[in-house]
């Protein structure tokens, strides 16, 4: 669960840095600057935010409901633990995803890397089909 908040996350990264090609951000939604020594700091306050001003979306930019964010197929990976169970999900709608937290948020721009870690008080997974493989 936390590769999908991560890549959610990710995906306000990209635009608040200004990378996506053609998408105009609402005026509301807070930018930061390259070259600002507390980027990372900046990038993690404005996800946060970004977040819940999306709750309801923003179709003009083609960004889906967040309250609950619909996601149509999910796999979550075989742990190492006693139990090694590989998780197919269809079908969700994720519900918890805007009292999300950023905790650390590191960019490095030049070699492409992201590393987010947050936190959410309650995640809730509803309407969706286990699917057994």
């Amino acid at each position: 669960m936390s590769k999908l908040i991560s890549y959610v996350m990710f995906l306000f990264v990209c635009l608040n840095a200004g990378l996506s090609d053609g998408v105009k951000l609402p005026p509301n939604i807070g930018r930061c600057n390259l070259k600002d020594p507390n980027l990372n700091e900046c990038i993690g306050k404005n996800i946060e935010d970004a977040v819940r001003k999306f709750k309801d979306g923003a179709p003009q930019i083609g960004i889906p409901p967040f309250e609950p964010l619909k996601i149509s197929k999910m796999v979550i990976g075989e742990g190492t633990g006693p139990v090694n169970v590989q998780q197919n999900f269809e079908n969700i709608e994720l519900s918890g995803l805007t009292d999300s937290k950023v905790l650390k948020e590191i960019v490095d721009m030049e070699k492409d890397k992201h590393y987010c870690e947050s936190f959410s008080p309650k995640l809730e997974l509803v309407n969706f089909v286990f699917v057994k493989k």
